[in-house]
């Protein structure tokens, strides 16, 4: 599975948790696979393929949203995006994002 390092342990996890639901005692290629297919379910083939291109050293890689990095201090609403602002979600949940979070600082 395409996974960089620091969430590599929550993917090896996975894997295992799907194995032993099937009461085996082994991981197999089969259980790597539905790993990576529940992986994809969740995050998108458009982010896995990034993620394989992080890890390959290949383009497109990941893209930070850079409109997603601000200040809140001082404002009567925080919104925590971590998630999407580091490019770990689909094109289409990032605009949506955005355009919550400019309607959000359009309130007067």
């Amino acid at each position: 599975m395409p996974v960089p390092p620091s969430p590599s342990l929550f993917a090896k996890k996975w894997v295992e948790k799907i194995a032993r639901k099937k009461n085996l005692n082994r991981v197999t290629v089969k259980e790597v696979k539905e790993a990576e297919e529940s992986y994809e379910n969740l995050y998108g083939r458009e982010k896995t393929q990034e993620m394989r291109n992080l890890l390959e050293g290949k383009e497109p890689l990941p893209q930070i949203v850079e409109e997603l990095f601000f200040d809140s201090s001082g404002k009567l609403y925080n919104i925590q995006v971590c998630p999407v602002k580091y490019g770990s979600q689909s094109r289409e949940v990032t605009d949506s994002v955005l355009n919550v979070f400019r309607g959000v600082e359009e309130i007067p």
